[in-house]
């Protein structure tokens, strides 16, 4: 294959590419989520009594 020979795109690699895209999404949001609940647990100072459980809970 050369590098000036373009293959067609086939609808099995759209596919892959949306399960992609969404998989970067979902990422995304799961990360965002994560850093916003911080920074409100963070501010309330629930971060505080959240790690005291977190060390009375390890044996």
């Amino acid at each position: 294959m050369r590098g000036t020979h373009h293959r067609q795109l086939e609808p099995r690699d759209f596919l892959i590419l949306a399960i992609l895209f969404v998989c970067v999404l979902v990422a995304c949001w799961v990360v965002g989520a994560r850093l916003m609940d911080a920074a409100k647990a963070e501010r309330t100072g629930e971060a505080v009594s959240l790690a005291e459980d977190a060390a009375e809970a390890t044996p």
